[in-house]
């Protein structure tokens, strides 16, 4: 295949991918998320192909910055060794699989975020097995050079959907979920609003009322926070002082 059909090939396999996951924050719940309900330890493991080690993306480093995201977002995460104590046996799971088509200079590369837990058989109700409830995929291609950049970010894109899908099914009150890092579906991920379009823009520091995190203005996290959950600190110092601790991913 020549580098124009595979350019052609990933580009509709994106964009199939980004229709799936523009999903409208008032809908009922869907099956994967309705999975998530009640998950409140999970341990993350990645998985990565010997090509993906080979062009310098590091496992345990992406391991690091999944759990970093994770728990930036409130959401608990133990060490990977212990899964198999954690009520449900509940764990995220990340693959990252790079291979080299013939003739094409670019690198394919699959990216793959799913939540496992173990299940009951309805027709066993003694057998427990492990199972996929939530899963997101990410098919492209990029440079050698660039899939450094590109890869821990799409992973985090796919993270920040089930981010916003565990608060969907845990809180309980139906409202559009808190935007820390969750919000940040990968149909919008590349949009960044503009200075009359964001209203923290400008301002010092800004956090949700209803999170414990403060950022940078400009930080991607922070870009879907609503007017009425905005809260504004002119200095580092303020929004310490107001319980807020800095967010992991912009170091304010």
């Amino acid at each position: 295949m020549t580098e124009k059909g595979y350019r052609i090939l990933t580009t509709v396999f994106a964009a199939s991918v980004l229709a799936v996951f523009g999903v409208d924050c008032s809908a009922e719940l869907n099956g994967q998320q309705k999975s998530l309900a009640g998950v409140k330890l999970i341990t993350v493991h990645v998985k990565c192909s010997d090509l993906a080690k080979d062009v310098g993306l590091d496992r345990e480093e992406i391991r690091k910055s999944l759990t970093a995201q994770l728990e930036n977002a409130g959401i608990k995460v133990v060490r990977p060794e212990i899964w198999s104590s954690l009520p449900g046996r509940c764990r995220l799971q990340a693959s990252v699989d790079v291979y080299k088509p013939p003739h094409l200079d670019a690198l394919i590369y699959n990216l793959k975020v799913e939540f496992v837990q173990a299940v009951t058989l309805a027709r066993l109700s003694e057998t427990k097995i492990d199972v996929t409830t939530w899963d997101r995929t990410w098919f492209a291609h990029g440079t050698e050079k660039r899939l450094a950049e590109y890869v821990p970010h799409n992973l985090k894109v796919l993270t920040a959907v089930f981010i916003r899908d565990h608060r969907r099914a845990n809180s309980g009150s139906g409202e559009k979920a808190d935007p820390e890092g969750a919000g940040d579906d990968p149909a919008t991920t590349s949009v960044r609003p503009s200075e009359a379009t964001n209203p923290g823009h400008g301002t010092g520091f800004i956090a949700s009322k209803s999170s414990g995190v403060f950022h940078k203005p400009d930080c991607r996290w922070a870009q879907n926070i609503s007017a009425d959950n905005l809260v504004k600190y002119e200095n580092r110092g303020e929004a310490i002082e107001a319980g807020k601790r800095p967010c992991k991913f912009c170091n304010p």
